[in-house]
């Protein structure tokens, strides 16, 4: 799908029924993706859906300065988490981050309770947002992998 979608990338430059028909595909793939992504940074659903709308002009925008490598999707999302923390750098809003606050505390799920009902996924969260401070890129590279599906 990598070269694929380096296609796609590409056909953003063409003419515009081209550009309209990959701007359709790559749509249909990541759209869902950047919503749920902004959702969970704590972006409202009304700024969501305009954030959204702005990566992707952003794509078209910046098509012409794609390198095709193999590696759409890592670009793909450069641009579209660009969009976010720039409308968050012109809103003035804090970025909110998945982070827990007190780093000297481990997560609730790390500590055994045989009674204690916890759920998993906000565990494995939780974690990866601790790793993630630490490591910013290795957390983004984290985060592509599951979001992506890359094995």
């Amino acid at each position: 799908m990598n070269a694929d979608e380096d296609a796609l990338i590409m056909d953003l430059t063409g003419d515009r029924a081209t550009r309209n028909a990959a701007l359709r595909i790559l749509y249909t793939r990541y759209a869902h993706r950047f919503t749920a992504y902004l959702r969970r940074k704590g972006t409202p659903a009304h700024d969501s859906e305009d954030l959204v709308q702005e990566a992707f002009l952003r794509l078209i925008r910046k098509a012409d300065s794609f390198e095709p490598n193999g590696r759409p999707a890592a670009w793909i999302w450069t641009v579209a988490r660009s969009a976010w923390i720039d409308h968050h750098r012109q809103s003035r809003h804090p970025i909110h981050t998945d982070s827990v606050d007190d780093l000297t505390e481990p997560p609730s799920c790390l500590i055994h309770d045989p009674g204690a009902k916890f759920d998993y996924q906000d565990c494995v969260r939780d974690g990866l947002s601790r790793f993630a401070e630490d490591f910013p890129e290795a957390g983004q590279a984290i985060f592509w992998a599951a979001v992506d599906g890359m094995k």
